[in-house]
């Protein structure tokens, strides 16, 4: 997981400016969002790194309801450039290798 923010409607403008950032690359800034409140819904943005080594970036609803699962809302695979960028800010002991 990379950045995460609290998806209520009262923070709806922050919401907002959170998936722009995403939405736009800029890494740095959406780094900064690691909000989160367990009485609340979050959005999350995660790095998928896949066996071709391509990076796609996945948006995830992480719903406050006990018996709610996440769910994968949207997905974009990056260009190469745009996954390097990238890659500068992943930290590489965060990296979790699913077999």
């Amino acid at each position: 997981m990379y950045a995460m923010t609290t998806a209520t409607p009262e923070l709806q403008e922050q919401l907002h400016n959170f998936f722009h950032k995403a939405k736009h690359y800029d890494w740095e800034a959406l780094s900064h969002f690691q909000d989160f409140d367990p009485l609340k819904n979050s959005a999350q943005v995660y790095a998928l790194q896949c066996p071709d080594q391509n990076i796609r970036m996945l948006f995830v609803r992480d719903p406050s309801e006990l018996f709610d699962g996440d769910s994968l809302e949207s997905w974009e695979p990056l260009q190469q450039e745009v996954a390097q960028t990238w890659q500068t800010f992943l930290a590489k002991d965060k990296w979790v290798a699913f077999t």
